[in-house]
């Protein structure tokens, strides 16, 4: 399905558990390559922002504020989305955070 097809039949899509899955499906991916909104050319590109995160990670793991931040592998030309937005940079979530949880509250770890 794609966007035009949805726009065309969104009454008869809404309408079916089959074409709500479709719908979020094709949101989801509309997002993630950037789709959903235009893009901004002044943002500055991924790449620094994706340093200033180890960075940042790296001084709190210095100061004692967290364990030592696995190194996950960079993304591979097979686990790569095609057609990303120019400034944007595919990286593994588990390169992004410290905490990833099945849904627990932010209490359970300490953070009021």
């Amino acid at each position: 399905m794609n966007l035009t097809d949805l726009l065309d039949e969104f009454n008869v899509v809404i309408d079916t558990s089959k074409g709500l899955t479709e719908l979020r499906s094709l949101i989801l991916g509309l997002a993630v390559r950037g789709k959903l909104v235009p893009q901004d050319p002044n943002d500055e590109p991924a790449s620094v922002l994706l340093k200033k995160i180890e960075e940042e990670r790296q001084y709190q793991y210095d100061e004692g504020l967290i364990r030592k931040p696995k190194v996950f592998g960079e993304v591979t030309p097979k686990d790569s989305l095609k057609n990303l937005p120019n400034n944007w940079k595919q990286e593994r979530l588990g390169n992004l955070t410290t905490v990833i949880t099945k849904g627990s509250t932010p209490t359970t770890y300490g953070f009021q």
